[in-house]
């Protein structure tokens, strides 16, 4: 048990036996202040305490600080009529000592929300010392609560009659950044000397510039931090986020080693996992990118939206990699997920077949027939799971069919190119694409019809006129015509 803690529990023990204070509580004022402190907590109820508390009052009657101590105990033991009694014996004793007037409008702004209290106890404690900061700063904390920042600026000017360098810009600036006011906050923080900010200055002054999109200004405030405050994350954790948004990425790859190593310990949120990504992905080291967003999708924190692009940017560095077997597993591992969530995205099934149909031009002989295969089960899923996007889905699988099966000799395209027409020809106001995707359905039939089967003209001019319904200027149509001699208006 340290010294401290050893006067306390005395100062209790002689209380509660009715023994005088140890010597040293009697002879130094801070240590008084611990033990009547300590009393005053475990004391109950708390006006038990009072014997000792005027004991000490009368014993410390030149120190001020000893009298406003026991309110302030009394105040966080909950008692506050006998909190507010010693505020104000130390005013009636004390009445140029401004900290008790600061204790006291804390005790009605806090416990009361009594706001107009409050500011007479902080004016009167600028009265009793006008060169002290404390009670224009904690005045103008009540104006800003009251959501009046420009008298609350005003006031914090007033010091300078007394204070001339007082860094009141930097004041003012917090008071606009407290109300989410950033370009207020930002203007008044740029009138300031850097060096005059501390390390909440310099994170929140650097934050406001990132959320405003002024990246630049943004990357040299949190620079200056770091050199000042090596050890802080927030301020490293800017750099990184900075020179990725100004794509800087080998210096982001930088910071980011940094944050990760060099700062005192901190949680890792989800963005400096995904930045950190980002920066790997843009100075071109995929397999460090592929780490850190692997991490990203495991974070708790990371919201839906930002967890399926890591997915989606693993399949794209594996794509890029030349490995689509892997880029393909992250496809199905995002499935999994939002299927989990019933909100599976079409976007990222038609991202996955082109990821086969890109293969598909990397490969060779049965393989190529494969890759299409894979995309056309991904297409079926589409229709499957987003009706909105079937005609596209099944515009798909036929055009993959034709490239399988380009004679129709197994007439692999003439199933999805009927599922296509059904969706869409009773539909009114078709779109200009419906009307694109309608007109290739009736040219699969179409086309097939004459090259396997020439001789049935009326079917080939039947699928060709519907055709030329939809599109007039439609030159495939009429060249079979003309091959087979079909009239055609």
């Amino acid at each position: 048990m340290n010294r401290i803690r050893i006067i306390l529990v005395v100062a209790v023990l002689g209380l509660l036996r009715g023994s005088v204070l140890p010597v040293v509580a009697q002879s130094d004022p801070k240590a008084a202040m611990e033990a009547i402190n300590y009393v005053i907590r475990h004391v109950r109820p708390s006006t038990g305490a009072e014997p000792l508390a005027e004991e000490l009052c009368k014993r410390f009657k030149k120190h001020p600080e000893v009298t406003m101590a026991i309110g302030e105990a009394f105040y966080q033991a909950g008692d506050s009529l006998t909190a507010k009694k010693y505020f104000r014996r130390a005013i009636q004793e004390h009445p140029d000592y401004a900290p008790v007037y600061i204790a006291a409008g804390a005790w009605a702004e806090e416990r009361y929300n009594a706001y107009d209290e409050a500011m007479e106890w902080y004016d009167q404690a600028i009265k009793a010392n006008p060169k002290d900061s404390t009670g224009y700063i904690r005045y103008a904390k009540v104006l800003t609560k009251l959501r009046r920042p420009a008298e609350a600026a005003d006031k914090i000017k007033e010091i300078t009659q007394y204070v001339p360098e007082f860094p009141v810009n930097k004041e003012i600036a917090r008071i606009y950044a407290n109300l989410g006011q950033l370009s207020e906050a930002i203007d008044f923080y740029a009138k300031e000397n850097l060096d005059n900010l501390d390390s909440e200055d310099l994170k929140d002054y650097a934050t406001d510039l990132f959320l405003k999109h002024q990246y630049k200004e943004s990357l040299e405030v949190a620079k200056f931090g770091v050199g000042k405050f090596p050890k802080l994350a927030p301020l490293s954790r800017l750099c990184l986020y900075n020179s990725v948004e100004l794509k800087e990425f080998k210096d982001a790859v930088k910071h980011g080693d940094y944050l990760f190593t060099k700062t005192e310990k901190h949680n890792n949120t989800w963005q400096d996992l995904y930045y950190m990504a980002l920066a790997c992905k843009g100075a071109n080291e995929p397999s460090r990118a592929l780490t850190w967003f692997e991490q990203c999708t495991k974070a708790k924190d990371i919201s839906e939206r930002e967890r399926n692009e890591s997915y989606r940017s693993i399949a794209r560095i594996y794509k890029d990699m030349g490995e689509y077997d892997q880029a393909s597993e992250a496809y199905d591992r995002l499935y999994q997920l939002q299927k989990a969530e019933n909100n599976v995205s079409a976007q990222d099934i038609n991202m996955h077949a082109r990821l086969f149909l890109e293969q598909s031009t990397e490969v060779n002989g049965e393989e190529v027939y494969e890759c299409y295969r894979k995309a056309n089960r991904l297409y079926e899923l589409l229709a499957q799971e987003s009706p909105d996007n079937a005609p596209l889905a099944y515009h798909a699988i036929m055009q993959n069919f034709q490239r399988m099966d380009p004679n129709f000799e197994q007439k692999l395209a003439i199933e999805p190119a009927n599922r296509l027409i059904n969706l869409l020809k009773g539909k009114s106001d078709l779109s200009d694409t419906e009307k694109r995707l309608l007109a290739d359905g009736y040219w699969t039939l179409c086309y097939n019809q004459a090259i396997t089967r020439p001789l049935y003209r009326g079917i080939v001019k039947k699928w060709g006129e519907e055709i030329l319904k939809l599109n007039p200027a439609d030159e495939r149509p009429k060249r079979i015509f003309v091959t087979l001699k079909i009239q055609y208006p």
